[in-house]
């Protein structure tokens, strides 16, 4: 074989070889930690409606933040937990309910996020509040998602008060 010859070949290898090599990086699939995520988004708000408090906390990192709408921002487990034992026995006083509404998420390694619209319903089905939120979720080492940043805001102002007389 010459040289030309033998040159031609390497260079048609090293074409093909070039070729069959994936373009960019392969996309990866999020389906199934999505889901995880979506039923830990579920889990909270049955958890919130049956009153379980300790099951809402267990959904958060231990150094969490909380961050409600209306009010400073509350950091770990002892501070979720007292928000949301006030939050419930407020709803349950009043008879409301709180449903998630349009949902959508992702995840990239071990971060994930969740993002939608809830609201809160009374015992006669009324919506008495609507809002949207956005929580960040983080993939503990034996692969729970935990959350580690939950915030929401209300999409109607509240109602002025009126001025005593």
């Amino acid at each position: 074989m010459r040289a030309t010859e033998k040159a031609a070949l390497v260079a048609t290898s090293m074409f093909a070889i070039a070729a069959c090599a994936p373009s960019g990086p392969t996309a990866v699939d999020t389906s199934a930690d999505q889901a995880a995520i979506h039923a830990a988004d579920l889990a909270h708000v049955n958890a919130y409606n049956s009153g379980n408090v300790e099951a809402i906390v267990a959904g958060y990192a231990d150094h969490a933040v909380l961050m409600p709408s209306g009010m400073p921002s509350l950091v770990g487990h002892d501070a979720i937990r007292k928000y949301f034992t006030d939050s419930i026995q407020s709803a349950k006083a009043s008879g409301l309910t709180e449903s998630l509404g349009e949902y959508s998420s992702g995840v990239s390694g071990d971060l994930g996020w969740t993002a939608g619209s809830s609201k809160e319903t009374s015992a006669s089905g009324a919506t008495v509040w609507v809002g949207k939120y956005v929580a960040i979720w983080k993939r503990t080492k034996d692969g729970k998602w935990l959350n580690i940043r939950d915030t929401w805001n209300d999409d109607v102002p509240p109602a002025p008060t009126q001025p005593s007389k």
